[in-house]
């Protein structure tokens, strides 16, 4: 048994070393893959409370993280292996870009690495992430705008309810006129840790305030794209590259998609996690 569990994780060392930027990152993906989670994850909370990892991907920038938290590998996975927001697919060097629903960091990470002379704004309205933000920024000297609020359409508070480190999200009306669904977040991961109220800015308002002539957007915010999505095509440039995520299945990406392809967007589904869960491409050059 005790041979059985050391060839796993030493199975899932392996399979992170091929994302360090050189040798010398080799230690810090070992432990990532290795790092107990789960029933176990109190002993990767003592031994390392934060692991910093270098992958190539970022060209030399750093990833600071929670080892023992599942949603933190999760969303790592995401970027690193299923290479979800593959910066490849666009076609022009854009001047700002917004990272609404930034998580940890990881998205602004990857497009300062590849973008450095544009101009970064993150968006996010959980406290512990925004720890986990101020972090990478410190850690990489990264000059970028940090906003402790979640993305909407109208400035104002909200109430916040906060699960996993990849799924808090606001509590408001009912959206109408778009498909409801079942209790999904509680399906998929579980009941939330507490309550508490943020800060809410207008997205377009904003946009049109900044105004970008080549924008890269990210737009992950837990189900808020069902309400932002239709305000913001008269404040998008004429080229736009959107990363998007939709989470309360099959109807909701199928009605956003259709938004962006009645404005001249070409969509691209990328992938989908469950019956909930699509993510996006949307371009307009």
């Amino acid at each position: 048994m005790i041979f059985n569990t050391f060839g796993v994780h030493l199975n899932k060392s392996r399979r992170y070393l091929p994302l360090a930027h050189s040798r010398s990152d080799w230690f810090s993906f070992a432990v990532l893959g290795a790092a107990p989670r789960g029933r176990f994850s109190f002993v990767t909370r003592q031994l390392f409370p934060e692991l910093v990892v270098r992958p190539s991907l970022l060209g030399g920038l750093k990833v600071a993280l929670n080892p023992a938290d599942p949603s933190h590998i999760a969303v790592f996975d995401e970027f690193f292996f299923d290479n979800n927001y593959d910066l490849g697919l666009i076609p022009f060097t854009p001047d700002q870009i917004f990272d609404c629903g930034g998580h940890i960091g990881m998205f602004s990470l990857l497009a300062r690495g590849r973008y450095p002379m544009a101009h970064l704004i993150i968006f996010e309205p959980s406290r512990d992430n925004m720890e986990w933000i101020r972090r990478q920024a410190q850690l990489n000297a990264l000059n970028i705008e940090v906003v402790h609020a979640a993305v909407s359409v109208r400035e104002g508070e909200a109430l916040f309810e906060d699960r996993a480190s990849y799924s808090g999200h606001l509590v408001d009306e009912p959206t109408t006129g778009v498909p409801k669904c079942r209790d999904w977040i509680s399906d998929m991961v579980g009941e939330p840790r507490g309550c508490y109220a943020v800060r809410v800015i207008d997205l377009a308002a904003i946009l049109s305030q900044r105004r970008p002539e080549r924008l890269l957007l990210k737009l992950d915010v837990e189900g808020e794209e069902i309400r932002i999505i239709p305000t913001l095509f008269d404040v998008l440039p004429r080229e736009t590259a959107v990363f998007f995520e939709t989470h309360r299945g099959q109807a909701d990406w199928d009605w956003a998609s259709q938004q962006f392809t009645e404005h001249g967007f070409v969509v691209e589904r990328q992938q989908s996690i469950g019956d909930y869960f699509f993510t996006g491409f949307a371009l307009r050059q």
